[in-house]
């Protein structure tokens, strides 16, 4: 929730940024948006920004530039934070607009080529390293289902006929990361229901996108058990439910209450 969070606000934050340090907001402002967030046992706040313009990141990798808008944005923000520059899921921008040196330059579509139910479904993924998944998982002939309801769950994706599933969390996965403890509990929780579930970090899908949709889809050709069948379910993605993705203990949906014997 604290990259939703940054993502609302974000317009704003930038906004500031432009006005106290403008040439590096500027940068960010042309080109830079947050794909992914990540508390560190510390307290520290690691913001992912995607940059799609190579003279931008030029300008932000820079120790210097990094530590600068590291301080501008944890001033902002209240936080401790770490910024990371990498590139935008969608790739790099090639078509400079003209004006661009005060405009903001259009971002690469992350799912381009994709039909508009395809885009409908994918805009229930919470970040654009999600959707970048979520396209190529189309394009290999997976049609997953984003923010698909099971027990008191959100799952990132899931193919409901198989049971199986795939998570993308945070930047970086880590045992000692706050949260883990969760995360184990959910993997477990889903395991007993007869679901599996693979498990990516941010940074993981970003570098290799291909490699981690391969592992989801033969996990998906896997058989199911003797005697298990596709989990019947009477949950709608389309059905607003204020579960969370992360895990947190939330009552689940028992379904309509029977009338008690008089």
């Amino acid at each position: 929730m604290e990259l939703q969070h940054i993502i609302w606000s974000w317009d704003t934050l930038v906004q500031r940024l432009v006005e106290n340090q403008p040439d590096i907001g500027r940068s960010v402002y042309r080109s830079c948006r947050p794909i992914a967030a990540q508390r560190y046992r510390d307290g520290r706040l690691l913001l992912v920004l995607g940059c799609w313009w190579a003279a931008d990141m030029e300008n932000l990798r820079p120790e210097v530039s990094l530590a600068r808008l590291s301080d501008a944005l944890g001033s902002m923000l209240s936080e401790r934070v770490s910024t990371l520059i990498t590139r935008w899921p969608g790739g790099i921008a090639h078509a400079l607009p003209s004006g661009a040196e005060e405009e903001q330059i259009p971002a690469p579509d992350v799912l381009q080529g994709l039909p508009e139910k395809a885009r409908e479904e994918a805009s229930r993924c919470e970040s654009a390293i999600q959707r970048l998944f979520y396209a190529r998982a189309y394009a290999s002939g997976l049609r997953l289902r984003c923010q698909f309801p099971v027990l008191n769950y959100r799952l990132d994706f899931a193919l409901p006929e198989r049971r199986t599933g795939a998570e993308v969390l945070g930047w970086e996965l880590r045992s000692r990361h706050p949260g883990a403890a969760e995360r184990r509990d959910r993997e477990e929780q889903l395991e007993h229901n007869g679901w599996q579930i693979l498990m990516f970090s941010g940074s993981q899908v970003l570098s290799d996108v291909d490699g981690c949709v391969s592992k989801l889809a033969r996990l998906a050709q896997s058989a199911l058990e003797p005697g298990q069948q596709p989990l019947p379910t009477r949950y709608s993605p389309e059905r607003s439910k204020p579960f969370s993705s992360l895990g947190t203990n939330r009552p689940a949906d028992r379904g309509p209450r029977r009338p008690r014997p008089r």
